[in-house]
């Protein structure tokens, strides 16, 4: 009973793991049950945040929301800018701009979608940006997945795509000035 009220207090999450303990004169089996999701401890762990908390939050510099995958060039600028960002920062590909969790369809060729990321980002960007991919299941919805791409942050910047540097202002991404350049440089 607890673990469902629990589970139904969303948009709040379950950030941190604690532990309900009781006091009883019978001996009883203890049960340790999980109620985060594996990919809320994988965003907590990067961006600092769940799903949830990111979507009441909105879009901000660390991570962007994205339905589908983007195209080649929007895709590049948007890693380039995670890798002149300091800490980097994480696409989730099936979560609209509102943060709502739509999925990508598993019938959809994942393969070839972390493929073209992996081309995009190596074709486009200078110097290569370090990246991984990795695919959860939504978890309402066991038939659709959010695929979600770390970009880190790097070590000698900055990062260009067709001799521009980009750079997070907020929530967008934009070809830097002359200034945020010198400043990345300054580093």
């Amino acid at each position: 009973m607890i673990c469902d009220r629990l589970t139904d207090i969303t948009p709040i999450p379950l950030k941190y793991p604690f532990a309900i303990l009781g006091i009883s004169d019978s001996p009883s089996h203890i049960a340790v049950q999980e109620l985060t999701s594996e990919m809320d401890s994988y965003l907590i762990e990067v961006v600092g945040f769940s799903l949830d908390e990111m979507r009441i939050l909105t879009e901000k510099p660390h991570y962007d929301f994205k339905e589908r995958l983007p195209e080649s060039r929007r895709l590049s600028h948007l890693a380039c800018a995670f890798a002149n960002l300091d800490g980097g920062g994480v696409i989730l590909i099936g979560v609209n701009n509102d943060g709502d969790l739509v999925g990508v369809p598993r019938g959809t060729p994942l393969d070839e979608m972390q493929l073209a990321i992996v081309n995009t980002v190596q074709h486009n960007c200078r110097p290569r940006p370090k990246f991984e991919t990795k695919v959860f299941d939504a978890p309402s919805e066991p038939s659709r997945c959010v695929l979600v791409v770390r970009v880190y942050e790097m070590e000698y910047k900055p990062c260009m795509v067709d001799e521009k540097v980009y750079v997070r202002v907020g929530s967008s991404t934009r070809a830097a000035g002359p200034d945020e350049i010198r400043r990345l440089l300054l580093k």
